[in-house]
């Protein structure tokens, strides 16, 4: 096996641990959505395959000079080669069916009222810029809650920029056909991950 095969950097769900996050999600919820992102880092690495990607989790949002700087992280990162696939791990409230209808976010066909994060978008807009000549994707992934529940489906929930929703098998599925066989991530792709990387 080629020696950058399967490497990780960063800790999964220290973007949750911070001070700021603490204060904006409150402290039970910070910490449940960072048992979230461990456990989807797991599903990464045990999964066939998944595990040979290089992975970078708790990443910073890249800003070019005079751009500003977001605090919201991208959960996890992996690339193949000259592809980068950015995922949003979300840990919501199982047996409720989330949709978008012309970019209203619903919950049991009801409206949520809340608007759905456009950190996803930004990110994949942010990163492709900083990535030139490369392919980046993002997509949200829905594990189970502390409990083990899941949503019943989140098939046609779409967050802002047309980022797709999955749920947890879904998305590994989604990963590994998008980024193909693992391949050594361009020099620049590690370059740039590797300086976000908190």
């Amino acid at each position: 096996m080629n020696q950058y095969r399967g490497r990780k950097y960063g800790q999964a769900g220290s973007g949750l641990g911070s001070d700021a996050s603490v204060k904006k999600f409150g402290r039970k919820s910070a910490a449940v959505g960072a048992s979230g992102e461990r456990y989807l880092a797991t599903m990464l690495r045990n999964n066939r395959a998944t595990r040979d990607y290089m992975m970078w989790q708790s990443l910073r949002i890249p800003a070019q000079p005079g751009q500003k700087r977001y605090g919201g992280d991208v959960d996890m990162a992996l690339a193949s080669d000259r592809k980068l696939i950015l995922v949003d791990c979300k840990r919501w409230a199982a047996n409720h069916v989330y949709w978008s209808f012309f970019n209203k976010p619903m919950k049991n066909l009801q409206p949520m009222g809340d608007a759905l994060s456009k950190n996803m978008s930004l990110a994949v807009n942010r990163y492709s810029d900083a990535l030139p000549g490369h392919i980046v994707k993002g997509i949200v992934v829905f594990v189970p809650n502390q409990y083990g529940g899941v949503p019943t489906s989140v098939g046609l929930l779409r967050f802002p920029g047309g980022v797709r929703s999955y749920m947890a098998q879904d998305g590994l599925r989604k990963i590994s056909r998008f980024l193909g066989d693992a391949g050594e991530p361009s020099t620049q792709l590690q370059g740039v991950l590797g300086r976000m990387t908190k």
